[in-house]
Formats: structure tokens, sequence, C-alpha cells
């Protein structure tokens, strides 16, 4: 089975906005970031249930999961989903440091 993956508005900010991030440090580092978002949007089309519940799915009622990947560099990124039926809604994308998504970010 192939899953539909919607990035919501607030994720697709978010790929955006550590793409320059990445870009104003390293234009090639933030091309191969995107290659590897890029295949983590191929990973969850495939099969999003291997992925575990994320720390935010324990305060809200609906099912949150995460997908980790890292760069070259060895720093981890993160993708937070939810399924919906044959539907992967990619909620938010979290860089190294950066802080969990608030409850009220995910309702």
């Amino acid at each position: 089975m192939t899953y539909r993956i919607v990035v919501q508005p607030v994720a697709a900010d978010d790929v955006r906005q550590l793409f320059l991030w990445i870009a104003e440090r390293s234009p090639e580092g933030a091309v191969r970031w995107y290659r590897q978002w890029l295949k983590v949007i191929e990973f969850l089309q495939r099969n999003p249930l291997v992925y575990g519940l994320a720390p935010e799915s324990d305060y809200i009622e609906a099912e949150i999961r995460q997908v980790l990947f890292r760069t070259r560099q060895g720093r981890t990124y993160r993708a937070l989903f939810s399924i919906d039926g044959e539907i992967v809604r990619i909620l938010h994308v979290r860089g190294p440091g950066q802080a969990p998504v608030e409850r009220d970010e995910l309702e």
C-alpha cells in the first residue's frame, strides 16, 4: 500500500526555514539535507507504521509519530506526523536543539 503524503503548511514552513538556515552556513549541506528530507517522504509513503510514537503524543489524544533522519555531520532532525487512513500528514519538522512541539501547535 502506498500512503498519500500531505505536508501541512506549518511543516512546509519548518522545512523552508531549516533549509535556509543550513544554506547560510553550507549551500551544499542544505542540498544534501533536502535530499534526505525527500527520502523521508519516500519512506513514509511506503510504511509509516514502522516509526514510533513521538513524545508529543503523550499530551494530546491523537497518535503522533516521528521519523528521525540525520545529516552527514550526524545532526538529527525529526518529522512529526499522523496517519489518517491512507493519508500521512506531516505536522512539523524539528532540527537539533529545537524544543518539542507544544500542545497548542498540534491541536
